[in-house]
């Protein structure tokens, strides 16, 4: 069988566009309480260069900038859960991976 990576038994893992990571900054900074941290965040998606100012933003904010990581973790663990369930293959969870269980309350 010949894999979508060129090689038997291998597949090629998807990387993900610019479109879905910048709705996943913008789905974050909108579950964000209105407040200075929303604000900003949701500012720097409306300029110029978005995933640099959003970056930046989040390092005035270090309790959202954690959210942020736990967050875009667990979107990212979810993609490749998805991905490799249509391979048919069932991801195990890793205690301590990077988002697993890791979101506020206030995120899920």
């Amino acid at each position: 069988m010949q894999s979508s990576a060129g090689a038997p038994g291998l597949e090629r893992v998807p990387v993900v566009d610019s479109s879905e990571a910048y709705s996943d900054m913008e789905d974050f900074a909108e579950a964000l309480r209105d407040g200075p941290a929303r604000r900003a965040l949701l500012a720097a998606l409306e300029r110029p260069r978005p995933f640099r100012r959003f970056k930046d933003a989040l390092d005035g904010f270090p309790e959202e900038r954690e959210s942020w990581f736990a967050f875009h973790g667990a979107r990212m663990r979810s993609r490749a859960q998805e991905w490799l369930g249509g391979l048919g293959i069932e991801a195990q969870d890793t205690p301590g991976a990077p988002g697993a269980g890791v979101l506020p309350a206030w995120l899920e």
